[in-house]
């Protein structure tokens, strides 16, 4: 009897200290599209494409309409045809044309919301805090 005491006894603490250790080292779970829980934002209906009077160009990691890109970019097309980029590979300018400035219209609503697995920072956050309401809860489709 004495000893299966001591053998509960070791099992109890042996299982509290792996909750304590998994408690203290627990990390954001990466959700099903490969972003992490980052901040998020909700783009303008229609946004600027400059930034101190040059065009978008971020290579940051982000997720937008269920899928993972790694730059934000604008170019101008000639003749007023100023276009919005998300790029799944910077190196070769690889993504959809998500918003058309001349239309003022984005191809589909689900890429104004885009998640950043960091927070960004300098041009970036200027941009977006211009462009952009910052997204504290969750996103009502309502709103878009």
């Amino acid at each position: 009897m004495k000893n299966k005491f001591k053998f509960f006894k070791f099992v109890s603490l042996l299982f509290f200290v792996v909750f304590c250790v998994v408690l203290f080292n627990f990390k954001p779970v990466v959700n099903a599209t490969g972003g992490s829980q980052g901040e998020t934002w909700l783009i303008n209906e229609n946004p600027q494409l400059k930034i101190d009077g040059n065009f978008l160009n971020f290579t940051i990691t982000f997720t937008s309409n269920n899928t993972v890109y790694r730059k934000l970019y604008s170019a101008d097309y000639g003749a007023g045809y100023w276009y919005l980029f998300y790029y799944e590979v910077p190196e070769y300018n690889q993504g959809p044309l998500v918003y058309n400035k001349y239309y003022q219209s984005w191809i589909d609503e689900a890429y104004r919301t885009i998640t950043f697995d960091t927070a960004p920072t300098g041009s970036l956050l200027t941009w977006l805090q211009a462009n952009a309401v910052k997204v504290t809860g969750r996103i009502n489709r309502d709103w878009i």
